[in-house]
């Protein structure tokens, strides 16, 4: 039987942080510049009641960002920054 588990030697090629989009949604790469809209959903309490721990300053934001693109960078992970087109705020990760 045939095993659809990738083996950690067959890495995927992500060389670009791929962007997916829909009508209302951009899906992209993290950015620095995005930690004032992560601290307004990463400092809710009701946001947050069943995810990671609640941040409280735009450091705390910067480092979470950070972690994110290292992840990405080391090909451990990968999460999009969630952005509505329109208003162009990021309104969480995926």
């Amino acid at each position: 039987m045939q095993s659809n588990v990738m083996n950690t030697k067959d890495r995927l090629n992500l060389s670009e942080f791929p962007v997916l989009e829909t009508e209302r949604l951009k899906l992209r790469a993290p950015r620095i510049s995005d930690a004032a809209d992560v601290l307004v959903f990463r400092s809710d309490p009701v946001v947050q009641k069943y995810d990671d721990p609640i941040i409280h300053t735009i450091q705390e934001a910067e480092t979470l960002i950070n972690e994110l693109l290292d992840a990405y960078r080391t090909q451990e992970g990968i999460s999009w920054a969630v952005e509505l087109k329109d208003q162009g705020i990021v309104i969480g990760f995926f």
